[in-house]
């Protein structure tokens, strides 16, 4: 027996077999006998019809649950704003088709990653040179200031930088310590070693100290 109002169907009457039909819900409009497009006053003269109908002072069976369900369709149909809100819930909703656009990142155009690959490609080779010179730098550095021995003897009208090294030639101070001197002048030998100071010279060899004290030059005399 029909009640009426719009079946619903369910999704296997879509795959095999007779339709299937569930039970209606009445809506509020329904509830009091009124269209869905009926005004205040109208919606107002329903709700009373329908409260002397189902009040529970008559003593009918579930009245108590009607008269709920009655003055729970007059609260928000009654109301204006409600009743708007309720009218947009009995509206079918549109249907989305497709898949939403992906949100997850895209990766680099591959002519970005081969471009940064091809810049370290060039930069590599440079920054490696670089630190090699560096270290050759800093070796001949350590090497001059006669931890290891240095080369750059000190010739005829070579300027003199007063860093003793390998093959300096070497005057006293007023200490007896050892000073470079330009070869071309006055100078009692030429360094054949720099060792720490309380290390042995090589034989043939004399020690005198560095002027920081700490270490041994070693000359030979002319």
């Amino acid at each position: 027996m029909s009640t009426g109002g719009p079946a619903v169907r369910s999704l296997s009457e879509h795959r095999a077999g007779p339709p299937v039909y569930g039970p209606h819900i009445a809506t509020l409009y329904e509830r009091l006998g009124v269209d869905p497009g009926a005004s205040q006053a109208d919606i107002r003269a329903a709700y009373r019809r329908q409260a002397q109908r189902v009040h529970p002072d008559r003593g009918g069976p579930g009245s108590e649950a009607a008269m709920a369900a009655v003055n729970e369709a007059w609260r928000v149909l009654g109301d204006p704003a409600r009743r708007a809100n309720y009218d947009a819930t009995l509206r079918p909703r549109p249907v989305v088709v497709g898949a939403p656009a992906s949100t997850v990142p895209r990766p680099a155009p591959v002519e970005d990653v081969a471009e940064g690959r091809s810049f370290f490609a060039v930069a590599l080779p440079w920054m490696l040179v670089l630190g090699v010179l560096g270290g050759i730098f800093l070796f001949t550095a350590y090497a001059r200031d006669g931890l290891g021995g240095g080369s750059g003897t000190t010739v005829p009208g070579e300027s003199v930088d007063g860093v003793v090294g390998i093959g300096s030639c070497i005057v006293l101070d007023s200490r007896a310590r050892a000073v470079e001197t330009s070869c071309a002048g006055p100078h009692i030998g030429v360094t054949e070693a720099i060792v720490a100071a309380r290390a042995a010279c090589p034989l043939g060899t004399e020690g005198y100290y560095s002027l920081d004290g700490v270490r041994l030059v070693c000359i030979s005399r002319d």
